[in-house]
């Protein structure tokens, strides 16, 4: 088999204003820099499928058909055969119209995206060529659970009855997604990339500069700790994150405030988003040299590729419906589902329990792509509520919440399109 990798960074020519957070952030500076990566992979029979990873908070519907339009006139590769994915980081310019934040997209980016991606998939065409691909897992992902149930003593107090039952802090008490898969495409020349594939939102550095938050420092400790540096690069694929953050995390300070003693007894932590460059090299080193020391759990040969997409319909509980798109790729071993939303983790869970004869090393789950719905939760999620499953759907131009019949619906998509029903 063949494969290729291609990194270009995003420009800032001009001050600009940055999305993913409430406040209002114009900047012009750069912390490390945000990417467009592009991935080829080629069969045997020549089929090609392309990864493209942007930098950014949500890819909307406008850019991802340019994208995709420009890529197949100008290097012939099928739409259908294009994983078009966000990171998720919230320290980006908006590129997403279907995020409503109140935020103009900036037209001189936008372009920028498109040029510099489509210089990306060029790159990537030019640098392919044969590799051995490795496949490794880790368990210790520094992920966890994001929705913790509001304290009852809080719940007297105003500014938590608005919070519906559910904040936005770290939640030990329930599972989290804490594994990671990745596949090394090593080149004849010993040269290697990696592609990532793991689930915690990338909003640990909410300062005033533009950030590709932790996948940056991932790539950087993979690069840096590598023999000879012959690490070229890594492409991070933005798993099912909806409920997860990356784990890191500080004490909740005592302030003058009487109900920060309730706070400190009863939630104890608060996720640590700060604008602190050391922090975010720490969990980029971390998971970076988690990966490293991995073994190896087999050698992957890609020699047939097929490709399925499947729209689910979701009902709102207003009876309106929106559509979500199911994409399938089947590359062997290797199987790939990817969703247009922050989905929440407990759907991969169900999906391994599905693919129950396939090591779940070998099925990797993509969120962010192109024309994010907004949150997906499961229906436990909506009987407790919270920011993912009522506050947020104003975002997305959403008429109501999602119904109860949202997980049902999204099971039987991920049966029916792995059974070709």
């Amino acid at each position: 088999m063949k494969a290729g990798f291609a990194k270009v960074q995003l420009n800032i020519k001009n001050e600009i204003r940055l999305t993913g957070f409430s406040d209002s952030r114009f900047t012009k500076s750069i912390l490390d820099g945000i990417f467009a990566k592009a991935v080829i992979l080629e069969s045997k029979k020549k089929v090609k499928i392309l990864f493209l990873t942007l930098d950014l908070l949500f890819i909307g519907k406008k850019l991802s058909e340019i994208l995709q339009d420009n890529i197949y006139k100008l290097f012939g590769i099928p739409i259908e055969n294009i994983i078009l994915t966000a990171t998720h980081t919230h320290s980006a310019p908006k590129t997403c119209e279907q995020f409503l934040d109140n935020i103009k997209i900036n037209n001189v980016f936008f372009n920028e995206v498109i040029e510099k991606s489509c210089k990306a998939v060029k790159l990537a065409l030019k640098y392919n060529s044969c590799v051995k691909a490795e496949l490794y897992e880790t368990q210790d992902y520094p992920a966890i659970n994001r929705r913790l149930p509001v304290p009852w003593l809080l719940k007297l107090y105003p500014s938590y009855i608005q919070k519906k039952r559910c904040l936005n802090r770290p939640n030990r008490k329930t599972d989290s997604d804490k594994s990671c898969r990745a596949i090394k495409f090593i080149f004849k020349n010993k040269s290697y990339f990696w592609v990532l594939n793991a689930a915690a939102h990338a909003t640990n550095y909410n300062g005033n500069k533009v950030s590709s938050d932790y996948p940056y420092y991932i790539e950087k400790n993979l690069i840096s700790l590598s023999p000879r540096q012959l690490c070229k690069g890594s492409l991070f694929l933005q798993g099912w994150a909806g409920d997860q953050n990356c784990d890191s995390i500080k004490n909740i300070n005592l302030s003058l405030n009487p109900i920060s003693i309730f706070e400190k007894l009863l939630i104890k932590q608060t996720f640590n988003r700060s604008a602190s460059k050391e922090n975010l090299n720490s969990i980029g080193k971390k998971i970076a040299k988690s990966i490293i020391h991995a073994k190896k759990k087999e050698t992957l040969n890609f020699n047939n590729f097929s490709i399925k997409s499947k729209k689910i319909i979701l009902s709102l509980e207003d009876s309106q419906n929106i559509n979500l798109h199911l994409k399938y790729f089947n590359l062997g071993r290797v199987k790939i589902f990817s969703l247009n939303g922050e989905v929440f983790a407990s759907y991969r869970k169900r999906l391994i329990n599905i693919l129950n004869n396939v090591p779940s090393r070998c099925i990797f789950t993509l969120g962010y792509t192109e024309d994010p719905v907004g949150y997906i939760p499961d229906s436990k999620a909506l009987s407790l509520g919270g920011y993912e499953t009522d506050r947020s759907i104003k975002y997305f131009g959403l008429s109501s919440r999602f119904s109860k019949s949202i997980e049902q619906k999204i099971i039987l998509g991920l049966t029916s399109i792995i059974n070709n029903i």
